[in-house]
């Protein structure tokens, strides 16, 4: 039993180093839709320069180094960065890095030809900073854009939710959490103790529990409620 418990101990504490000296790049995405396409009196028309355009939407994109380096250029293939892009008919109009966490920095934006996306450049990006983006596209929904990275040190690109609204709502579902599992070592421990079985084996169920309320306080976003572009994410309706 001792031996079984090193094991899972040190598979642990391998899978928490592993994925602390993992780069990854986070993104949230917020979107709304001004305009529907064929709705409306079709005698109105709206233009994007001297274009027709039938749909319309704003997007907000908070994008962050959840990394453990810097991201500089020379960390991106040819030269390139993080790009944003449209699928299937959504369009991109209009691209800007409208806030970020760090003020000493430079972001540029460019818009391919064909507007189906947009490259974000920088002159560096340091881990744990973020920037913000304002993008007016013709997509329908947030599912219509992408955020992609491929550089050095960066292993994933994950899109995440910021799940609990306010502290009061992560307290009291952890409180709620924590009294279903009592409830379930309580009867855990009855059977144990009417098949026969030592009581000495329920610390190991109590810690068991302790990390499944831990697992659910992590999975309200418990980890990054403490990162500086949280506040940003926050602000932002995210």
């Amino acid at each position: 039993m001792k031996d079984i418990l090193i094991a899972i101990f040190s598979a642990l504490i391998g899978a928490i180093l592993q994925k602390r000296h993992r780069g990854k790049l986070l993104w949230l995405l917020k979107n709304e839709r001004l305009i529907t396409p064929d709705i409306g009196d079709p005698a109105i028309k709206i233009y994007y320069k001297t274009k027709v355009i039938k749909g319309l939407s704003i997007a907000k994109i908070l994008v962050v180094n959840d990394g453990q380096v810097p991201l500089t250029q020379q960390d991106f293939v040819n030269g390139k960065g993080i790009v944003i892009e449209g699928k299937e008919h959504c369009r991109l109009l209009r691209i800007d890095v409208i806030e970020h966490t760090d003020t000493g920095n430079v972001y540029t934006t460019c818009i391919s030809k064909d507007r189906k996306s947009a490259i974000i450049k920088f002159h560096h990006f340091n881990a744990g900073d973020a920037f913000l983006l304002q993008i007016f596209h013709t997509g329908k929904q947030g599912k219509d854009l992408e955020c992609s990275c491929s550089a050095t040190g960066i292993s994933a690109t994950e899109r995440i939710s910021i799940i609990g609204h306010t502290y009061c709502d992560l307290i009291v579902t952890t409180i709620l959490q924590s009294v279903f599992c009592i409830g379930i070592f309580g009867l855990s421990v009855s059977w144990i103790a009417q098949g026969g079985i030592k009581l000495w084996l329920s610390p190991i169920l109590f810690l068991l529990i302790i990390l499944v309320v831990m697992g659910s306080i992590a999975s309200w976003e418990f980890e990054y409620r403490f990162k500086g572009w949280y506040k940003i994410a926050r602000k932002n309706g995210f």
